[in-house]
């Protein structure tokens, strides 16, 4: 032991650090073995199918292959796995499987490949997949085929006018856009129903526009239905848009299973002549549906007025223009009580208020008044804001400056002189201007 004079601390001996420093380089000289396993003897993750719990993958398990695609879509979304290889723990974007659809070569798996499912569905299916941030409005759409037309609820009805004297059998047009009842005037003529003209304006998809059209209370019946509607202020317009491609015949639905039994009356004439607006809500009320087991197929609806067709048809051909049935109609009467209201509360037009003259317009009308004299054949006024008699101010030494200056220029510019000179002597033969006599004084 030796001690530190200065700190009194005690100091132990080095052979304690010798030891200590055997005993490390003892234990760093160990040696570690390292037993290794042959690749034979390892054991294999196993693989459990997502839907039946088997050992094999969901690409190769019948049971999901039975599902239709649509419950295949659902099933993926919900287990959330890869839409390109339909493995688990992750997503399409950091998917190693460069494998496309064999059928569209769309990056989805080939079995959930659809002819119906467009390609905006599958991006928005994945998007959702993948936890895109962005929303998704609709993660189902479905493309019509290009030879495929689209039915609009046309229904055969029999018309009446309003004492049920008269009626014609048409067709009408069942639109859920519409705010108001539209008849053709071929069909107001042949009822001879009348009504007061009224000044609308009519609002669709294209802009609005104003008529003036009568507006004629009707009666409407399905032609095999016993139920009679009213339609009051019905507006009359010269013509209606053609849609007699969407009349329903017996003859063209056949082939349809969801049809079987129901029947289509016919009319002679294929007119539309009738548009019942959403403002019928009897005769828009659906009590009974089919739908078909393909979605090119119309599903049929049972209405007041009978059973109507709706939605893409195969067999229909494709439709060569669009209609946009959707409007609207003001006839006024709230613009018309708003401004009565206005009248009303506000009646300046009204009132008879005269307002007193000031100074300044009883001196204009005296002066004018005063002054009014018959020349020609036409009357004059004298200038109401004349001074009778002004007084200038004495600019003699203005005058003189004036002078000094002309003459030295007319000394420099001999043609300016001349052109000053003939511009004088004009003035003086139109009696404009007169020399000064020799030896005047002004007053």
């Amino acid at each position: 032991m030796r001690t530190n004079s200065f700190f009194g601390q005690v100091l132990a001996d080095a052979e304690p650090n010798k030891k200590l420093k055997q005993q490390n380089t003892a234990k760093s000289s160990k040696v570690f073995s390292v037993q290794t396993i042959p690749a034979a003897c390892a054991a294999k993750p196993t693989i459990v199918c997502p839907d039946c719990s088997a050992n094999h993958p969901l690409r190769k398990c019948e049971r999901f292959k039975s599902k239709p695609v649509q419950q295949r879509w659902i099933f993926v979304e919900k287990q959330k796995l890869c839409f390109s290889c339909l493995g688990s723990k992750h997503t399409r974007n950091i998917c190693r499987c460069s494998q496309k659809c064999k059928h569209c070569n769309k990056p989805h798996h080939a079995l959930l490949h659809t002819d119906e499912m467009t390609a905006s569905t599958i991006r928005a299916k994945q998007n959702h997949c993948d936890g895109a941030s962005q929303t998704v409005a609709s993660v189902k759409s479905f493309a019509l085929k290009p030879n495929a037309g689209v039915r609009l609820m046309v229904a055969p009805v029999r018309v009446f006018n309003d004492d049920g004297s008269r009626f014609v059998d048409t067709y009408c047009f069942l639109d859920n856009g519409s705010q108001v009842n539209i008849c053709s005037q071929r069909l107001t003529d042949k009822l001879h129903a009348n009504g007061a003209n009224v000044t609308q304006k009519i609002t669709g998809i294209p802009g609005s526009r104003e008529i003036n059209s009568p507006l004629v209370s009707l009666r409407v019946k399905g032609l095999k239905e016993s139920a009679t509607f009213s339609l009051s202020e019905v507006s009359v317009m010269k013509d209606l848009p053609d849609i007699s491609s969407s009349i329903p015949r017996d003859s063209q639905l056949r082939s349809y299973e969801q049809l079987h039994g129901l029947h289509f009356p016919e009319v002679s004439e294929s007119c539309i002549d009738l548009l019942i607006g959403a403002g019928a809500v009897q005769v828009h009320s659906v009590v009974d549906a089919r739908v078909g087991s393909r979605r090119s197929q119309p599903t049929a609806f049972k209405t007041g007025v009978g059973w109507v067709l709706m939605g893409p048809d195969e067999l229909m051909p494709p439709n060569k223009e669009c209609y946009l049935c959707l409007s609207c109609c003001d006839n006024g009467r709230l613009n018309d009580k708003m401004q009565q209201l206005f009248e009303q509360d506000f009646c300046e037009k009204a009132a008879n208020i005269e307002l007193p003259l000031s100074v300044e317009d009883k001196l204009f009308l005296s002066k004018v008044g005063g002054s009014v004299t018959e020349l020609n054949g036409h009357y004059q006024i004298a200038l109401p804001w004349r001074q009778e008699r002004v007084t200038l101010p004495n600019n003699r030494v203005v005058a003189e400056r004036r002078l000094v200056y002309l003459k030295r220029k007319f000394e420099r510019d001999a043609e300016f002189f001349a052109q000053y000179k003939d511009k004088i002597n004009e003035l003086l033969r139109n009696g404009f201007t007169r020399k000064v006599p020799s030896g005047w004084k002004p007053d």
